[in-house]
């Protein structure tokens, strides 16, 4: 339920969907002698929905397209098809839209901030914090560079500001507090953010657990790799 809260807003055409398997589900538990292995089967599809969602606003699908396959998915559940296996499996095309995504510049901020969202979410396993609902997601290389600094490369400044590798959740009020500073003036609030958000503690600390003392484009983009590996996992979905 928190997972599609992060996201109803952005893309509202799975809500249709969402609510025919619920309604389902919610009508065979009322029977006097329910189907136990088809409200698990529901439930399963319930809980697979944010991650082919996820996947189809990484694939940067307009709102028509996205109508489209939402319409063709319900009538697909309706004939009693596996939409898993059709209308919301990603074709070839759109899995490289998706890794081209992953792997370069995520300058909107309908894909940034449910996305980061999700993968916080996803660390959690269980005991799920409300917390997640107070948070913000840190562009740790402000988006707003300083012009004015001696050698500023503006393209390559860009290219790790807009990375996936550049992005964490953290809290409102520790946002507030880092705006535009540059990674030494942050790093005392995000080791203390570190402790309650799991996307951060890979900004703060590198591999073998060292405090950082740098953030520049290399490091910006080995955790990319590390977050792109991540979320191909939790779509349940193969990079092509």
């Amino acid at each position: 339920q928190l997972e599609m809260s992060t996201y109803w807003r952005i893309t509202p055409q799975w809500q249709a969907l969402a609510l025919f398997w619920w309604g389902r589900y919610v009508f065979e538990k009322r029977k006097k002698t329910p189907d136990v292995a088809r409200m698990k089967t529901l439930i399963s599809k319930l809980n697979r929905l944010h991650r082919r969602c996820m996947a189809l606003t990484l694939a940067k699908l307009d709102s028509d397209d996205l109508d489209m396959v939402f319409t063709k998915a319900l009538d697909q559940e309706r004939r009693g098809r596996d939409v898993y296996r059709s209308a919301l499996s990603p074709n070839n095309g759109q899995r490289k839209q998706i890794d081209k995504t992953l792997r370069t510049q995520i300058r909107d901020r309908k894909i940034w901030w449910p996305l980061m969202r999700w993968i916080e979410i996803s660390q959690w396993r269980s005991n799920l914090p409300w917390l997640i609902r107070d948070s913000n997601t840190e562009h740790v290389r402000p988006q707003r560079p300083d012009l004015e600094a001696p050698d500023l490369d503006l393209k390559k400044y860009e290219e790790g500001c807009y990375s996936l590798g550049n992005l964490a959740v953290i809290s409102k009020e520790g946002h507030k507090k880092i705006t535009n500073e540059d990674f030494g003036k942050k790093l005392p609030v995000l080791r203390a953010e570190a402790q309650t958000f799991i996307t951060t503690r890979s900004v703060v600390f590198d591999k073998r657990k060292n405090i950082r003392t740098q953030w520049n484009n290399a490091v910006i983009f080995s955790r990319a790799e590390t977050l792109r590996r991540k979320v191909w996992k939790l779509m349940i979905l193969k990079a092509p």
